[in-house]
């Protein structure tokens, strides 16, 4: 059984839905037996194995009880209760990482010092504008992005970006003009 997970009216849709609820008690928000027997971390997905893939029980649970819906690309799977342990499939919807950490941290599952610090960090980091010099000499440099993106500001991503060629886009001369 190497695809636990498949089209609709897949037969392994049905085993993965009857063995997630079984390790299921009952949920204190909905009522249900879809609390998912698993100890939650702050900021953390509560993972399952599943065919011998590790994946997130609550993106498990859609896929296995909606399979006609698909997952679109770059969407996570959370619950409209805001629960961490809650795979109820009538609760759970499809939201971009931003809505999520949104939630998270309106409900009070996300640390409130750890996103500060996190979105201090990237707000630092993404305004930074490097001049064509600075660029040169990042290409010039012979450091990986771990050890020399810290010297100009910027992520280690971008730091390997720029060393494998990566090009800035041009303004784009349609933009205002709604086209």
């Amino acid at each position: 059984m190497r695809n636990l997970i498949g089209p609709p009216r897949h037969a392994s849709n049905h085993y993965v839905l009857a063995r997630l609820l079984e390790n299921c008690i009952e949920c204190e928000c909905c009522g249900a037996m879809s609390h998912f027997k698993s100890v939650a971390r702050k900021g953390f997905s509560i993972q399952t194995n599943v065919g011998g893939r590790v994946m997130a029980s609550r993106r498990a649970m859609y896929m296995a009880a909606l399979p006609n819906k698909t997952i679109r690309k770059g969407l996570r799977i959370t619950s409209r209760c805001h629960n961490p342990n809650c795979i109820n499939p009538d609760l759970l919807i499809q939201a971009t990482p931003g809505q999520v950490i949104k939630m998270d941290y309106e409900k009070g599952n996300r640390c409130k010092v750890a996103v500060r610090a996190h979105l201090a960090r990237v707000s630092r980091e993404i305004n930074v504008k490097l001049t064509d010099e600075s660029v040169r000499l990042i290409r010039e440099d012979e450091r990986t992005g771990k050890f020399g993106a810290a010297d100009y500001g910027i992520t280690p991503e971008h730091f390997n970006a720029i060393k494998r060629g990566a090009t800035r886009r041009g303004p784009n001369p349609f933009a205002g003009l709604m086209a």
